[in-house]
């Protein structure tokens, strides 16, 4: 693993999602923990990033050429939060907020 990548897992996130109206922190870590935490599996190649996890009953099989390691990051953390379907807000490490269904 080289250390673009490193660096990239080792960086922060905030998750919060609403359950009944309630406000509730999920995770506040890195992308590391909680990539470990929902079961994605990251491998690197020489074509990019190789991406595996699954929703339950979605089995998703990822091949990332985005030189933006954090915002291929955040589109895995965006599919896992609409899949829960819950409202949630995801901050990133660079403190860019993205909500998730809001309706």
């Amino acid at each position: 693993m080289n250390k673009v990548l490193e660096t990239a897992l080792d960086s922060h996130i905030v998750l919060y999602w609403w359950n009944m109206g309630k406000k509730s922190k999920d995770h506040d870590g890195t992308y590391k923990d909680f990539f470990k935490r929902i079961g994605v599996k990251i491998k690197q190649t020489d074509k990019g990033l190789k991406i595996n996890f699954s929703t339950n009953q979605i089995k998703y099989n990822i091949i990332s050429t985005d030189y933006d390691i954090i915002e291929t990051f955040n589109q895995i953390v965006k599919i896992y939060l609409t899949y829960l379907g819950d409202k949630a807000l995801m901050i990133d490490t660079f403190n860019r907020e993205s909500k998730i269904n809001w309706r």
